[in-house]
């Protein structure tokens, strides 16, 4: 999953739940700015908040993986 998918999920199960941003806020102690940030933004900076809303929602535990691969050129 890149940040983009991180983020749609996000959004898809706030979205689906039966609580507001602000109560999800406040259940994960985070503002409101911050929850609408993590809900319409993509990248490492939000990726923490987006993975403790989707861990929440959905009941799911997700890991973070780091995957560095190297391309030869095109010559």
């Amino acid at each position: 999953m890149d940040h983009d998918a991180l983020r749609e999920e996000a959004r898809r199960l706030v979205k689906e739940s039966n609580l507001s941003q602000n109560r999800i806020g406040e259940k994960l102690g985070v503002s409101s700015g911050a929850m609408a940030r993590a809900v319409s933004e993509s990248g490492s900076k939000f990726e923490s908040l987006q993975m403790r809303i989707i861990e929440y929602l959905s009941g799911k535990r997700l890991q973070k993986r780091t995957i560095f691969e190297v391309e030869e050129p095109d010559d």
